[in-house]
């Protein structure tokens, strides 16, 4: 068990439906640990380093989670609501169905990872590189990409009604079969050729 005060790195732990709630489990490395269905709400994770953790469907709810590392993480259908991450980084993770709703991603990281069907409404990516994303069916209202590059990334079926991206750089994303009646969410952004064909088609016209 873990116990509130003890900052004892776990590696190689089951903790299947444990409640971790209300616990300070700050700067604590966690390797290779199976943490499926448990609770994390409103615990302090600050400084933290998970790697190869599998920790699906777990809360983590209100917790204070800044400058805290994933790498190599499933985290699928994990809950983040109201959690405190900035400056944390997601590396290699999945995080398919993901909630992050009223998150704090302040300088948050994403790379590498796939966010399918992920909620970050609002997030904003502003001004970072993004490697790797795969936002295939993700809920992305709001979301600020403006001056974002993309790089081997996807936003196939991804819902981007009030999102930003002015000055962005798509010509690294996969943008799906975005409607020219919808393409005024691009406004101000770079694409490709073969993209601007795409959208070009969605009208019935054919550039030869």
């Amino acid at each position: 068990m873990i116990k509130q005060g003890e900052h004892t790195d776990l590696e190689n732990a089951s903790l299947i439906s444990v409640d971790c709630s209300n616990q300070d489990l700050a700067a604590v490395n966690w390797k290779r640990v199976n943490a499926v269905d448990c609770q994390f709400r409103s615990s302090d994770l600050s400084g933290s380093v998970f790697t190869h953790c599998k920790m699906t469907n777990t809360g983590f709810e209100a917790a204070e989670g800044c400058d805290v590392k994933f790498d190599l993480c499933n985290l699928a259908n994990s809950n983040w609501r109201g959690a405190s991450l900035s400056g944390s980084s997601f590396t290699e993770c999945k995080l398919t169905g993901a909630n992050f709703s009223e998150a704090r991603l302040l300088g948050a990281s994403f790379q590498h990872c796939i966010l399918r069907e992920v909620f970050l409404r609002n997030a904003s990516f502003r001004k970072q590189t993004l490697e790797g994303l795969d936002f295939e069916g993700a809920d992305l209202d709001g979301a600020d990409f403006r001056n974002a590059i993309f790089d081997d990334c996807s936003l196939r079926s991804a819902s981007l009604r009030l999102a930003k991206f002015s000055g962005a750089d798509l010509r690294g994303c996969d943008l799906g079969q975005i409607q020219l009646s919808d393409a005024g969410i691009l406004k101000g952004a770079i694409v490709s050729k073969s993209q601007a064909t795409d959208l070009l088609g969605g009208l019935g016209i054919s550039v030869l």
